[in-house]
């Protein structure tokens, strides 16, 4: 009883002594409360007379507040939440050929591949860091270094900007990709692996609804890489060694291929399908124009600056995907041509489309039907083999992926030309081996009268990509 009464009393005393803030900041006088009447008796001592005050206000029974200091968040700097991703890919590899009685170039030969890919990532800012390492043991021209996407962005959620080498893909044919100009090549693989070089500029990408606007300034020219003499794929004749190359510029050749180049792209998805439409403007990579020097037995390219304008288009239906694609190219060529002994690249149009039909195998695997044509309209007769290796062709591919825990597959097809009967033949197999590495084995074989390709050339290959 003494302890409830006595906790009642502190309750009281304390809620008497400490003021509202109003009171606390001298808005009202202090109070006095006579609070005999309250207490028991045998808490006064048994003097009834003896006054107990508790005065409110600015009293020693004020309640103290505990004043917190209040941190500051310090704010995060750039590379708090910058997070990097680095990959590596290494691919050793064995390349066996038939004999084609040129001692220059070998039978066999062991070649090597690393890619180092790092991916950057921040609130605002981005970059891909991706080199490609090549090398072989017979081919001195496959012994290179070059960027692939090696660029730095600055992203916003209705824009963003990237500066440095790029990776531009325009198109989804499988086989053909008459739009996809954008990138020069790594020409020293083979005829049928090409890969693409990164292009240094600076690309301005805007994202309205449902739509994308890309637009890409190219200061300089990045040169394809071409196989030398010691390659099976070589252009240069027996005895020749490739010089340095030359473009055109006002009608004349240059030693300067540094131009103004630029790309307009536009991407809209609509209910039926993807659309895009794209101008390029750049110096030619895809096809330059070989001039021998018979005097100093040297073969010089020469490559010309070219307009290009077209579009492609992705429309899907219930088993399968139509795609089209087509171009109009238009050349600055030289004004004297007969002087050099060459032929100036003619205007053209390149049309092509594809079909990709999807099937369903056993247990669960999944196959593909692709089915696709190109055809080049314009020049005439040999012309044709100026601007591409596909005039008027056909390609069969059949690709089939087994679900199950290796990640097999096995791909088959070819390319056929439609008016000089030559063939392309290939077949490939991949499964996964020790973990997540790859292994992949490929046989190519080339048929016809060597216009396009090279005449009875068949290609062994087996490589395995080890991932860290």
């Amino acid at each position: 009883m003494y302890f409830r009464l006595k906790t009642k009393l502190f309750l009281i005393i304390f809620s008497i002594g400490c003021p509202s803030p109003s009171i606390a900041n001298g808005d009202e006088a202090p109070l006095d409360f006579d609070i005999r009447a309250l207490l028991p008796k045998n808490l006064m001592n048994g003097n009834p007379d003896q006054l107990v005050t508790v005065q409110t206000g600015e009293g020693s029974c004020r309640k103290k507040r505990r004043k917190r200091k209040k941190r500051r968040k310090r704010k995060k700097g750039f590379f708090d939440t910058l997070s990097i991703n680095t990959r590596y890919t290494l691919s050793p590899g064995l390349i066996l050929y038939n004999s084609d009685g040129n001692d220059l170039t070998a039978d066999q030969s062991i070649a090597a591949e690393l890619t180092i890919s790092s991916r950057l990532k921040n609130k605002k800012f981005s970059g891909d860091l991706e080199l490609q390492i090549d090398t072989e043991a017979d081919d001195n021209s496959r012994n290179h270094i070059y960027p692939l996407n090696f660029w730095v962005g600055y992203n916003r959620s209705a824009w963003s900007v990237r500066a440095g080498s790029q990776i531009i893909t325009w198109g989804a044919m499988d086989t053909f990709a008459p739009a996809d100009r954008v990138n020069s090549r790594d020409l020293t693989h083979s005829l049928l692996d090409t890969r693409k070089i990164g292009e240094m500029g600076i690309s301005l990408y805007y994202y309205p609804e449902s739509a994308s606007l890309h637009v890409m300034l190219m200061p300089f020219f990045t040169e394809p890489l071409i196989p030398g003499e010691n390659s099976r794929n070589s252009v240069v004749p027996f005895g020749f060694r490739l010089l340095n190359s030359k473009s055109v510029v006002g009608g004349q050749l240059s030693d300067n291929k540094d131009q103004l180049q630029y790309l307009v792209s536009y991407s809209k998805s609509f209910a039926f399908g993807d659309l895009q439409m794209h101008v390029l403007k750049h110096v030619d990579r895809s096809q330059p124009v070989f001039v021998p020097d018979l005097l100093n037995q040297t073969v010089n390219p020469i490559y010309f600056p070219v307009t290009q304008v077209g579009h492609n288009t992705q429309i899907p239906f219930s088993y399968f995907i139509l795609r089209m694609e087509a171009v109009t190219r238009i050349f600055e060529t030289l004004s004297n041509p007969q002087v050099f002994g060459i032929e100036n690249p003619e205007d053209h149009q390149i049309v092509a489309v594809g079909i990709d039909y999807a099937m369903s195998g056993f247990d669960g695997a999944n196959a593909n039907l692709i089915v696709e044509a190109q055809k080049l309209l314009g020049p005439r007769g040999q012309k044709k083999l100026l601007l591409s290796p596909f005039q008027n062709d056909l390609a069969l591919i059949y690709r089939y992926a087994f679900n199950d825990l290796s990640n097999q597959s096995i791909t088959g097809g070819g390319i056929f030309d439609m008016t000089n009967g030559e063939q392309a033949l290939t077949l490939n197999y991949e499964t996964r081996v020790f973990g997540d590495s790859k292994a992949e084995f490929s046989l190519l074989q080339f048929q016809g009268d060597a216009a396009s390709f090279p005449e009875g050339q068949q290609e062994i290959a087996a490589k395995i990509e080890f991932y860290f």
